[in-house]
Parts: structure tokens; sequence; C-alpha cells
């Protein structure tokens, strides 16, 4: 069957104007000669110019394999072609009176790139030539001619798909840090990577042997990702190398005694090879190995400072395996949720003596002895499985910090924790009676989700300043329950306990309670030393007069909170609050403290505010999602240097609407009203629309003072000469923008960062400021970018191609 019959083009044959098509996601430009390819089947020319309507209908076969539509472009030079690639099924509706494209749940994306005739090519001058900083974006993938890549480049990323082969020339002799590609796999040779590059990084399919010379004598850096497994010469790597990563795949035996410089390696996840005198630097510091790494640890440098082992290693560690002056040992890192092979009993004296940090694995559960551990270690962490009873005399006395599994729930005994010990962190099942074995030297305890145990006077000792209490812990209190040297208390989940006076004790600062805690304060329960005060979301408790100490200067509420707030019940020295989801209450004059500097609403919130309701002391006003309520003159109150406006904010800005101190302004995505000269204030310095506002700047609109300006993703609005203030330093641009900027008074001449979205594509004699530092283009751009659209004398210092992707509306 014929194709044809089954597609109906959309394409003007003097405009092509993708605003017709996927829902205003492309570019427009002159159509000078088309050809649609349909799954290898040429559709013949006239076809598409016999048909007038820009936008009709496009139909998709129903072969599920068919699900590439491209269309090919030449441009009156004949030189460059686009490529437009329709991805996965399109819906297969008879008709679309709406002139959509109906589009299955699943993701699609549309992909454009710009191509030379004769093949994708990046040549010399379409980089600024002050760039310093050079990432090209995921889908980048053309050929790079040498002397393309401007000689002050220091930093180079290539994108992901970068996969074309490099020639010597293409790196430029500055590059210091260079990063592969995800993609590229070709050969090295000498002098590819020029002498000036101390940092190597390839992708994660390189996997090509090294020959002597591949790699500039001078580096020092190395990283090797997922599937290079070669087999590395003695004379492959310069002797200049510090440091060395392999990735997962690499199981190779390598021989690098005689890499003096070589001071760090990490093996991946799939080495384990058994290990010699010859496999390892003599002056190595820090050793890991990865996941799968199961040999006896011979042959371990006697530098080692810091070694870390995979999980699957489950060898006995005998005496002689580790030297003295090993500092910080991990065997199974108790800090990955997962499962960890080392379940060996460690003997007395085989762990060096000089190690300070130990970390167990979360398989490791057999009794300790006198001796086991070092003497002097100072930090201890258990993994998820060690549950043994501990005694005296077990844990060195240098020890400053204990940290407990899951699984651990013994009964300790006074003096089995070091009186030196500063930091004390249970596990989940932890949920034994104190008992007086907390030591008087402990600053920090942290108690785990299955804690509720009945806490006496003087059984959490006068020292511990900060005091986390789990999950389950729902217990009264007494006084003394919580020592008066407690700076820092958090209560769980749980705790819904009334609070009495003294029990939360004067050296109290900073107090948050959990969830479900909902009781009513009392007159001076909360000490007048707290500052900071946090409640859970089930507080929904109305203030009162006196409730909160005249100390408190930070108050955050939870999710349900929804009480009217009677004037002058906050202290005035209150100087942030935060409102939950729910609070939707009216305010009046008083309501909020004047002295408040932060005032922060919640999602829900959306009430009339009147002139006098906030404090003239706001300096940074931040309103919810709901927010949508009409402003007029000094509702804001002058001072106000700071405001965020919620989702569906869309309120015409008259005149001193927004008061004059204000600095900082945020607009979201339901804002589309247009502003005037009259809407925004002199002092603007920072401004960011959200993706609904597509509205033209005309002069005068801006702020002159104005340095950062943000427009969202529907912004298409030809700029006027100067309707962007000389001032501004920083210009994003969103997705949609693509009009003209050649004008002179277009860019504000004092520019230093300049970004563009995916759809620009204007670059016919583009001036950029002598100013400029940033840039950002579209990656299909840079071929239209020439010397002479971008001025020799800019200082750009960092370049960026955009991932040219496309997310199609459902």
């Amino acid at each position: 069957m014929n194709p044809t019959k089954n597609i109906i083009n959309c394409i003007n044959k003097s405009n092509y104007s993708s605003n017709n098509i996927i829902n205003n996601r492309l570019f427009d430009f002159k159509i000078r000669s088309l050809s649609l390819i349909y799954n290898n089947y040429n559709v013949n020319n006239n076809i598409i110019n016999n048909n007038n309507n820009i936008y009709k209908r496009l139909y998709s076969s129903r072969n599920p394999k068919d699900k590439i539509i491209r269309f090919n472009y030449k441009n009156k030079n004949n030189k460059f072609k686009t490529i437009f690639n329709i991805h996965n099924d399109i819906d297969h509706s008879k008709d679309n009176k709406n002139q959509k494209i109906k589009e299955r749940k699943k993701e699609k994306r549309i992909r454009l790139y710009k191509e030379k005739a004769d093949g994708k090519v990046l040549l010399p001058g379409w980089i600024p030539p002050h760039v310093t900083k050079l990432a090209f974006a995921f889908e980048f993938n053309e050929k790079i001619a040498p002397k393309s890549i401007p000689s002050g480049v220091k930093e180079l990323h290539l994108g992901n798909r970068f996969e074309k082969k490099l020639q010597v020339g293409c790196i430029p002799n500055s590059v210091e840090t260079l990063v592969f590609s995800y993609k590229y796999n070709h050969p090295l040779s000498p002098k590819l990577i020029p002498s000036s590059v101390k940092s190597v990084t390839f992708g994660k399919e390189f996997n090509q042997i090294l020959y002597k010379g591949d790699l500039p004598e001078g580096l020092e850096t190395i990283v090797f990702q997922d599937d290079y497994n070669q087999p590395i010469g003695k004379d492959a790597l310069p002797k200049s190398l510090k440091s060395i990563v392999f990735g997962k795949s690499f199981n190779s035996e390598v021989e690098l005694e005689s890499f003096l410089n070589i001071k760090s390696i990490v093996f991946g996840e799939d080495y384990n090879i058994p290990l010699t005198a010859k496999t390892l630097p003599r002056n190595l510091e820090s050793l890991e190995f990865g996941l799968n790494f199961n040999q006896k640890l011979h042959s371990i440098p006697s530098s080692v400072k810091v070694l870390k082992i995979g999980q699957s290693f489950n060898q006995k560690i005998e005496k002689g395996d580790l030297c003295e002056g090993l500092e910080v040992l991990t065997i199974g890192d108790p800090e990955i949720y997962k499962t960890s092979s080392f379940n060996q009993p460690l003997d007395k004296y085989v762990l060096p003596s000089t190690i300070t940090e130990l970390n167990l694995s979360n398989s490791f559960n057999h009794p300790l002895d006198i001796g086991v551990l070092p003497s002097n270690l100072k930090i201890l962490k258990f993994g998820r499985e060690f549950n043994q009873e501990i005694k005296v005399g077990e844990i060195p006395e240098p020890l400053e910090s204990i940290t407990f599994g899951w699984e651990f729930d013994q009964t300790i005994l006074p003096l089995v924790l070091p009186s030196k010990i500063k930091n004390i962190e249970f596990g989940f099942k932890f949920n034994q009676p104190l008992k007086s074995c907390i030591p008087s030297s402990t600053e920090t305890l942290i108690f785990g989700q299955e804690f509720n145990q009945p806490i006496t006077p003087n059984e959490i000792p006068f020292g511990v300043k900060n005091l986390t209490f789990g999950f389950k812990f729902d217990q009264v209190l007494m006084v003394g329950s919580i020592p008066s040297s407690v700076e820092k208390l958090v209560f769980g989940w749980r705790f819904n306990q009334t609070i009495k006076q003294k029990e939360i004790p004067s050296s109290v600062t900073d107090l948050t309670f959990g969830f479900e805690f909902q009781k009513k304060f009392k007159y001076n329960t909360i000490p007048s030393s707290v500052t900071k005060l946090k409640l859970g979301n089930q507080f929904n408790s109305k203030p009162k007069l006196n409730d909160y100490p005249p100390s408190l200067t930070s108050l955050e509420y939870g999710f349900f909170f929804n009480q009217t707030i009677e004037p002058s019940v906050y202290p005035d020295s209150l100087r942030s609050i935060i409102f939950g989801r729910d609070f939707n209450a009216k305010l009046q004059p008083g309501s909020i403290p004047n002295g408040v500097k932060e005032l922060t609403f919640g999602h829900n919130f959306n009430v009339k505010l009147n002139p006098n309701d906030l404090p003239p002391s706001i300096e940074k006003l931040t309103f919810g999602y709901e927010f949508n309520q009409k402003l007029l003159p000094n509702t804001i109150p002058e001072g106000v240097r700071d405001i965020t406006f919620g989702f569906k904010f869309n309120q015409k800005l008259t005149e001193n609407v927004i008061p004059s101190t204000v600095e900082h302004i945020r607009f979201s995505n339901r804002f589309v009203s247009k502003l005037t000269p009259d809407s925004l204030p002199k002092s603007l310095v920072s401004i960011e629309f959200g993706n609904g506002y597509n509205h033209k700047i005309e002069p005068g609109v801006l702020p002159q003072k104005l340095r950062y300006l943000k427009f969202g993703r529907c912004f298409n609005q030809e700029l006027e000469p100067f309707s962007i203030p000389h001032s501004v330093e920083t210009l994003i641009f969103g997705q949609n923008f693509n009009k003209p900027i050649d004008q002179p008074g277009v860019l504000p001449p004092n520019l230093k960062s300049l970004e563009f979205g995916n759809e620009f594509a204007q670059t016919t004699n583009v001036s950029l400021p002598s100013t400029l530092e940033h840039i950002k283009y579209p990656v299909y751009l840079v071929h239209q970018l020439t010397p002479e659209s971008i001025q020799s004398k800019s200082s750009i210092k960092t370049f960026e191609l955009l991932d040219v992707r496309f997310d199609v509306d459902e």
C-alpha cells in the first residue's frame, strides 16, 4: 500500500510555520526545497506543494513498525538540511477539527538537528574565542574539525551522544579537564589528548587498549566508566598520575608498583583479582575495592591510610594483612542499604592500632572482646545485623562517636560506653531502659524508631546538647527527664503529651514537635529560651496570649493549622513565620507582629489582604499556590524587598501595588496580566516570569536598575531596542523564544550572562555585548554561528549548548 494515502501533509510551500505543528514547539523558516520521507518512502514534492492548507492532519500507518516521520529541508544556499523526527505512534483518528495531533500517553519526542550537506561538522569560528568552559549537550554528535574549539577552553565536556572520531588538534592545548561522552569508543593516539590535560574522564562505552603515549605526561587524574576492561601495560599510564578510578566492568590485572605519585585508586564493581606485591603503588594512601571484591588482603602498601572494601568481601582478616598507619577502614559500607557478606570474627589485635574510624558491614554480628577494636578508635559504626551484648572494656576509651545498626537491642550497662564519647546514635529497634548508661561526656543523643521507654530524671546526663526521639516515643515527661543542658530538642511522630512547666528546660533554644502533637500550650510551658519552634502537621490549636515565649524568633506550623490569629497574640520577638498547607484565615492589623521580616503562606491561603494587615517590618513575602487576590496600594507594606507569588496568581498590577522598596519579584505560571510602566517599582533588580507570561515588553516597563531578568517558557515577543534596561547583566529566555535580536539596543550593553531556549534559531548578524561571559545556545544553532555573528572581542568564558529534545504535549 502506498503510504502517501495515509498522510496529508502540513506544509505550506512558501512559509513553513511550525507554530501549527506539535503545539508551538519548533521554529519558523522559509521552505525552498522539501522532501517528505515516510518510513523510507519518498513523497513527491508536488503532493506537498499543491496542498495549500498550512495544517490539516497527520496520520500514522497501522503498521506498528512505522514510528518515524522525517522532514528533510535544504535552504536557499543548499548548505543545511533540517530533520524532524516524530517518534512513537501517532493516534489514528480520522479527522482533527482542532488541528492537533493526538498523542498516546507514553512519552514522545521531537529531535532537531542542522547538518552540512556533506555531513555534520563543527568548523572553526563557530564557538566564541574567549570561552573557558565548553559543555556540549546530550544530543551533540557533530564531527569536530581541528581548531574548531577555541584555544582558551580549559574545561571541555562532550555530550552524551557524541561518538565521532576525534583527530589530533580537535582538543586544544589549553584544556585541563576533559570529559568524553557516554558513547565515545575510538582508539586514542599520541597527542590527541594534549599535554595540558590534568584530568580525563572516559564515557561508559569506552573500551580501548591504551598504548604508550596515548595519555600525556602531566596527566594527574583518570576516570574509566562502566565498560572499560582492557589490560593496562606498564608504559600505558603516565608516571605523573595521582588518582585512578576504574569502572564497573574492569577486572584485569594491573602492575602499578612503580607509580610513585599515585595516591588514590578506586576499583569498580567487578574487580576481583588476587593482589600481588606488584599490584598497588608503594605510596598509595587511599584504596577502594568495589562490590564483588573478595580476595585476601595481602600486599596492601603500608602507606595506605584509607581502605574501603565492598559488599561481597568475606575473608577473614589475619594479623599482618593490614599495616600500622591505616586510619580509616570500611568493610561493606553500612550506609548502603544492602546486605553485605562480611561476617567473620575479628581476632584480638588484628586491626591496626592506628585506625581511628571503623565502619563494619551490615552482616557483621560477632561478639566483641577486649583488644578486638583498635585502641585509638574514635568513630565506630556497626551495620544492620549487629546485636551482641557489649561488655565493659570492649569499646576503647578514646571513642568519641558510636552508631548502632537496625537490629541492635541489647541492655547497655553503666561504663560500657567510654567516658570520652560525644555522639551516640541508636538504631531502629533499640528499646531498652537507659539505666544511667549514657556517659556524662555525651553531647548528641539520637534514639531510633522503636524507643519508647520512660525517662526518669537524670537518666540522660547533663551535658547532652542535641536530643532526638524517634517515631514511637510518647512518654510522659518529668522535670529533669530532659537535662538542662539540652539546646536542640526533637520529638518524633507519635509524641502527644501535655507539656507542663519546666519539663522542657530553659536551656532549649530549638524545639520541634512531631506529626501527631496537638496539645494546647499553657502559660510558660515553652521556656523563654526557645527561639525556634516547629509544630507538627496535626497541631491546630488557636494561639492565645502568652502561649509562645517572648524570646521566639522563628515559628513554623504544619499542614493542618488553620486558626484565626488575634492581634498581639504572637510575641514581638518573632522574625519569621511559616504557615502550613491548610492555613486560610483572615488576617487583621496586629495579627502578624511588627518585627517579622520573613512571612510565608502555605498552599491554600487565598484571603483578601487589606492595608495594614501585614506589618511594615516584612522584608521577604511568599504566597502559596492558591493565592489570587486583587492587591490594592499599601496592601504589601513599604519595606518588603523580596516577593514570590504562587502558581495561581494572575492579578493586574496597578501603580503602587508593589511597594517602592521591592528588589526581587517572582511570578508563577498563571501570571499573564500585561505589565505597564506603572506596574513595577523602580527599585527592582531581579524579575522572574512564569511559563505563561507572553506580552510584548514596551520600553519603560522594566525598571532601569534591573540586573536579572528571566522569561518563562511561553514568552515569544519581539524585543524593541532599549526595552530591556542597560543595567541588565543576566538575561534568560524560555523555551519558545525565537525572535530577532540583531537590532542595536535589543541586548543590553552590560550583559554578562545570556541563555536561549530550545527553539531559538536567530543567528543572522547576532551582535553580542563585549561584556558577555556566559552564553547558552541550542546545539543545532552552532552551525549557523560564524565569526561575523559573534564578536571576536567578546569576553565569553562559558559556552553551553542546549539539549535539543522536546516533550510533545498531551
